[in-house]
């Protein structure tokens, strides 16, 4: 749906809500995907603090993902 609007913003806002989802779901590549997805729409739209904050979010994503079983 968001993808149908010229809205970077609330395209990409809608992007790291679904990896929110996904994350929560156990779906953590997917989730990652999703948000740096999210940080080149924010990026295009010019929106440094999202895009920082959602690749924050992505890097915790890959760093906890890396990590052996029991340390995450």
């Amino acid at each position: 749906l968001a993808e149908a609007t010229d809205d970077l913003s609330t395209h990409a806002d809608a992007r790291a809500d679904l990896a929110e989802v996904l994350h929560l779901a156990g779906h953590r590549p997917d989730a990652q995907g999703e948000l740096l997805r999210a940080v080149e729409l924010y990026e295009a739209k010019g929106n440094a603090v999202a895009a920082e904050r959602a690749g924050r979010r992505a890097d915790s994503l890959r760093d906890r993902w890396s990590r052996p079983p029991g340390r995450r």
